[in-house]
C-alpha cells in the first residue's frame, strides 16, 4: 500500500524517468541473455555487463530529456532528442569498445568495417531510443505539459 501511495505521489518527470529506466533495462537484459545463450559470454563478460548496466543510463537520459519540446533553431525538439542525443551516445559506447564489438560481430556474422559499426550503432541507438521515448511521451507527456503533473 506504501509503494501504490508513493508512486501516485511522484511527479510526472520521476515517472518518466523511472519507466524509460525500466524499459532500457529490459533491453539491455535481452541483450545480457542473448550473450549468455550464444556462448558469447565467456569471450566478452565485460561488455555483457557493460552493455547490461549501458541501456538503463541511457534510459535516465531519455527520461530526464523529456523536459526539452522546443529548440530555438530546430524547433520541435522530439525528433532531434532522439536522433542527436540518443545516437549520440550510441556512438561514444562504440568508440570505447570498438574492438570488442569488433570480434563479437566477426564471432556472430561477418567480417565488419568500423565505419559500418559506428553507423549500425548510431542507427540501432536512435531506433530503441525512439520506442523508449514515444513510450513514456505518450503516457506522460513532455515538455511544460510534463513539469505541470
Amino acid at each position: 500500500m506504501k509503494l501504490k501511495k508513493i508512486y501516485k505521489n511522484m511527479s510526472a518527470l520521476l515517472k518518466r524517468t523511472m519507466w524509460a529506466k525500466i524499459l532500457g533495462f529490459i533491453v539491455s537484459l535481452l541483450a545480457f541473455i542473448w550473450f549468455i545463450m550464444n556462448g558469447y559470454y565467456t569471450d566478452n563478460s565485460m561488455m555483457a555487463w557493460g552493455i547490461l548496466f549501458w541501456y538503463p543510463l541511457v534510459g535516465v537520459m531519455v527520461g530526464l530529456s523529456g523536459t526539452m519540446d522546443k529548440h530555438p533553431l530546430l524547433g520541435k525538439m522530439t525528433i532531434w532528442r532522439w536522433i542527436i542525443l540518443w545516437a549520440s551516445m550510441n556512438f561514444v559506447l562504440v568508440l570505447f569498445a570498438m574492438e570488442p564489438f569488433s570480434l563479437l560481430a566477426m564471432q556472430v556474422w561477418f567480417d565488419v568495417t568500423h565505419t559500418f559499426m559506428i553507423l549500425g550503432s548510431i542507427i540501432e541507438g536512435a531506433i530503441i531510443w525512439w520506442a523508449i521515448d514515444w513510450i513514456v511521451t505518450a503516457k506522460f507527456g513532455e515538455g511544460k505539459k510534463l513539469m505541470k503533473k
